[in-house]
């Protein structure tokens, strides 16, 4: 008689190989793996969240289209409600990327092209889905981007995705806008993911913070099409109430809207989130500055 458990070997081989994303439970003097903030919002804000959370209905399911949260950050990123779904987290938004191109009756897996070192979730997300990762090293002493290989890659396993942290988890390192443009020009049938989950934390240039949506957006309509960005507050100070998001065009953020689970995202989070970004903007800047 096996002495397999029945139901696990129903589990696909990929998931067993794989181990789950874990972060140590141990109270620990200084803690930095997480990226977090070490700042906490000043009290008086904490307080005004506080009273606006005891109004709660908590008997009621969140709102389903996340809109005022979406307005928020439409108004917070200077773009249209409408281009952005909303998730838990940009965990949660990595996931319905990958869910919308995953073609689970293929023959052969579709495959994502990352660099390497990066974010593990890009890879671990995409094996649980049965997709195939495919990693390009970055190159050099400074972890650049290494474009032709990454374009050559790219092509040569007519991947469906690419996603490209800038500033890159773990190096650091804020990749060149021409390089990600050449990139998407070079490669206008994959769809390429800019995450930047650290955008804030760019070098001044020109006296203000420049972010890649800024430098790609003339370029949206034209040479770059294909770009979609990835953005979180999680990196600046508001890690538990895991907001995250897509942005995209108007069609495109339609259709993954479809994969987005209902009621996903949480009334505590979609209330406080609106609100730090609506009432408390100068408190959440002054995080980042």
């Amino acid at each position: 008689m096996s002495t397999v458990d029945p139901l696990l070997a129903l589990v696909r081989p990929e998931i067993r190989a794989i181990s789950a994303y874990k972060t140590p439970l141990d109270p620990l003097p200084i803690k930095l793996d997480a990226n977090e903030s070490p700042f906490g919002l000043p009290a008086d804000v904490m307080a005004d969240l506080a009273e606006r959370v005891r109004a709660l209905p908590l008997e009621r399911y969140p709102d389903l289209e996340v809109r005022a949260l979406k307005q928020a950050l439409g108004r917070w990123l200077d773009t249209s409600p409408s281009r952005l779904v909303v998730g838990v987290g940009s965990d949660e938004s990595i996931g319905v990327l990958l869910t919308a191109v995953a073609r689970p009756r293929a023959s052969k897996a579709p495959v994502i092209v990352v660099p390497e070192p990066t974010f593990v979730m890009y890879a671990q997300t995409a094996r649980v889905l049965g997709l195939e990762p495919v990693s390009v090293p970055l190159a050099g002493r400074d972890f650049a981007l290494d474009v032709p290989r990454t374009i050559d890659t790219i092509r040569a396993h007519q991947a469906v995705l690419a996603f490209l942290a800038s500033p890159n988890n773990p190096t650091g390192v804020a990749h060149a806008d021409d390089a990600l443009l050449a990139i998407a020009e070079a490669c206008p049938d994959t769809m390429i993911v800019v995450d930047e989950a650290y955008g804030a934390f760019r070098p001044m240039i020109l006296g203000r913070r420049a972010s890649h949506r800024e430098a790609l957006r003339p370029h949206l309509a034209t040479r770059a099409r294909n770009v979609v960005f990835l953005g979180t507050l999680s990196k600046i100070g508001l890690a538990s109430l895991r907001i995250g998001w897509v942005e995209a065009s108007e069609a495109l953020a339609h259709e993954l809207d479809k994969v987005r689970l209902p009621y996903d995202v949480p009334g505590p989070t979609q209330l406080l989130g609106a609100a730090v970004l609506d009432v408390h903007r100068a408190a959440l800047d002054a995080q980042i500055g």
